[in-house]
């Protein structure tokens, strides 16, 4: 039976918590969903998560709600999301696929090498990410969503919920220092468009933050 599913959305901070999902529950307990071929994922998404292993307590991975609906309506988990400011979210998913790319000549995205960052956020795939990733359930019928820009804060009270004990956790992002100065000299004007683009994320991302009662995060 199913107790928790963790929607992996793209860039907040999901390895991490997997580390910690798997200190609490045990690496045999805990199914971890991994996309390695981009051709044919739907399906293939879909029949992987008909195959669960009978072990598995939690799931994990880059799969959206509408994938996972048919566990939520049996086993009834508890279901749990990590936000991040949707431009920072964009501009770190941008730098570690194209830093990527560079690395591996037979990158399945390879086409995608010259894109500049407007014009890998233009692409369908990566417009509103959050948005998709949550589609079919409610924000206020999630067990528990927290936001990368206060990891440790938010994990706290997520451990409490669950009566973990052990849940100090300082996130790392490979792409930390590159992105700091990424971030600071990304101009008005692309992160106007940035917002534009990814409005229905930004939305969420708004919501999300008042529904916790907690100011925008900077």
């Amino acid at each position: 039976m199913i107790e928790i599913v963790s929607l992996h959305i793209l860039k907040t901070g999901g390895m991490s918590f997997l580390e910690l999902l798997r200190e609490e529950y045990g690496n045999e307990h805990v199914y971890h969903y991994i996309e390695k071929d981009s051709r044919f994922v739907k399906l293939k998404r879909a029949l992987k998560l008909r195959t669960i292993p009978s072990r598995a307590k939690v799931i994990h991975g880059h799969f959206i709600f509408e994938d996972v609906r048919h566990i939520v309506e049996k086993d009834h988990p508890k279901v749990i999301v990590w936000f991040r400011d949707p431009i920072k979210r964009v501009v770190s998913r941008y730098h570690y696929l194209m830093k990527n790319i560079s690395e591996n000549p037979n990158h399945p995205k390879l086409a995608w090498k010259n894109d500049t960052l407007l014009e890998f956020a233009q692409r369908p795939s990566q417009i509103n990410v959050m948005s998709r990733f949550i589609k079919g359930i409610e924000l206020e019928d999630l067990f528990f969503f927290g936001f990368l820009e206060r990891f440790d804060e938010d994990l706290s009270e997520l451990a409490a919920k669950l009566g973990w004990e052990h849940t100090k956790r300082v996130h790392a992002n490979s792409n930390a220092d590159y992105l700091s100065k990424v971030n600071t000299e990304l101009d008005e004007m692309t992160r106007k468009k940035l917002e534009e683009i990814n409005q229905l994320d930004m939305q969420l991302y708004h919501s999300a933050l008042t529904l916790k009662g907690i100011h925008p995060i900077k």
